[in-house]
């Protein structure tokens, strides 16, 4: 398979599980649970901020542990399927959870924790893959390629679910008692997320042990695009350089990686030491922890906002959805070569200043048409800052701690990921206003960007270079 093949494959997990992302988090279920299955609006938004809360500190728990499960040379791509099946499951048993049903609310805010945290565990054995399939010099588009890919598979979803779930008369005779065809939207999402992650399931053990080389021995040049992944870059008369390959995973882990639970915690205390020295990797993953917590609010309460505070039906919301993630995509591919060529660090900042003009404008929206045109422009720069953050990291990630530090970069999105929820309840209940709530969200974008304004990219990259296999931006 050549490597253009394996990075469309890669690219279509992003299609998959955006499925996820959009319909149960964002826009469709989370709005349906605290419009039908909670008591009331106001409790169902608390309720709901509390499951996004709860299931941010598990991934934050679990994320760096992960990581060093992702560095094993052996079965990465069991536990990228393993996290996989698990979010395809626990959203499907949502479509059961009838309103009223005795310990309905506990009972789906419970299922939907679990498809949460298996969502994320498997986005960090899928992130630790970028760096094995992508080339220097086109990381930063092949990460954004993924998002816009994401993002494009998102409105692919939402429009299915809007023509043929969500209307008066539900399309195929699906019935509409006791709101099974908003329910329903969950089958739909697990079966998508369950037919497009196939590719990259099927993919994932050709690529779970790429072939690591001495520092600057990896043969990624435009010229091996096309050269198949599993066969190592062929070696010039008097190149002293040496490749070195993995053992397969019917071989066992590599040389000098943890087996046991107890190893791969020494492990990660040792990481947690070492991650002092890349200063500009640890100030990248601070700075990220803050302003990732105004992404969680955008996310997990951009629908609840849209149908709270300006009385949208359902169906309004998914429109909105889909033009956000058309906005998304369109913004996340613009991006990709701004990335390359001015560095990760330049393009979230661009996207943090932008992310807070344009959610200042959603906090004093006097109508819905301002509304979504703040909407459509924190769309068009939401998926460049993930994108960026996420090459951004892979330049500045040694081959030898990729999958630890794809680990940390979960973890630092999911540690204080409670404090955009729980700070924006606060403000809610404090002011009676959902607009003052939404407006923490400029909080976190301003100190996250502040933060990120001492991280030297090039320092950080020739750190990882030295070490051995941090790719130039």
């Amino acid at each position: 398979m050549t490597r253009n093949k394996i990075i469309y494959a890669w690219a279509t997990y992003d299609w998959a599980n955006s499925a996820f992302a959009a319909l149960v988090v964002t826009f469709v279920y989370s709005a349906y649970f605290t419009q039908a299955i909670a008591p009331d609006e106001v409790t169902g938004m608390a309720l709901w901020s509390w499951a996004v809360t709860s299931s941010g500190i598990l991934v934050a728990l679990a994320a760096p542990f992960l990581g060093l499960i992702a560095d094993r040379g052996r079965g990465r791509h069991r536990y990228l399927t393993l996290a996989t099946l698990v979010c395809i499951t626990a959203t499907a048993a949502l479509t059961f959870i009838e309103p009223g049903q005795p310990q309905g609310v506990l009972l789906a805010l419970v299922i939907f924790v679990i498809a949460n945290v298996a969502f994320e565990i498997g986005t960090v054995f899928y992130n630790a893959f970028l760096p094995d399939i992508a080339p220097p010099e086109r990381i930063g588009r092949v990460s954004g390629f993924g998002w816009g890919l994401g993002y494009v598979g998102g409105i692919g979803c939402l429009a299915i679910a809007l023509l043929v779930f969500v209307r008066d008369t539900p399309l195929f005779g699906i019935a509409t008692e006791a709101g099974f065809h908003y329910r329903a939207t969950n089958l739909l999402v697990a079966l998508w997320f369950l037919v497009f992650s196939l590719p990259m399931l099927v993919l994932a053990p050709r690529v779970s042990t790429p072939r690591i080389s001495t520092p600057g021995a990896m043969n990624l040049s435009p010229d091996n695009r096309n050269r198949p992944v599993d066969k190592p870059p062929e070696r010039k008369p008097g190149d002293a350089r040496r490749v070195v390959p993995v053992p397969s995973p019917e071989e066992g882990p590599r040389r000098g990686q943890p087996e046991t639970l107890g190893e791969w915690a020494a492990g990660l205390l040792k990481t947690l030491a070492e991650i002092r020295a890349y200063r500009d990797t640890l100030r990248l993953l601070l700075a990220r922890l803050i302003y990732n917590d105004g992404l969680v609010m955008v996310f997990a309460f951009g629908g609840i906002y849209a149908a709270g505070t300006f009385d949208m039906p359902l169906s309004e919301v998914i429109q909105f959805g889909i033009a956000a993630n058309i906005a998304a995509a369109l913004g996340t591919w613009a991006f990709g070569p701004v990335d390359d060529r001015f560095g990760g660090k330049v393009t979230i900042l661009i996207t943090l200043l932008a992310l807070t003009g344009f959610t200042l404008l959603a906090a004093v929206a006097p109508d819905k048409t301002w509304f979504w045109i703040a909407g459509l422009g924190l769309g068009i720069f939401v998926g460049p800052n993930q994108a960026a953050s996420r090459s951004l990291l892979s330049r500045f990630a040694p081959a030898r701690h990729r999958g630890e530090f794809f680990g940390f970069f979960a973890f630092s999105g999911k540690l204080t990921a409670f404090l955009g929820p729980l700070s924006m309840g606060i403000v809610t209940q404090w002011a009676g206003s959902q607009r003052a709530g939404i407006a923490t969200a400029l909080v976190f974008f301003i100190a996250g960007g502040m933060l990120l304004l001492g991280v030297d990219e090039k320092r950080g990259i020739a750190r990882a270079q030295h070490d051995g296999g941090g790719f130039s931006g």
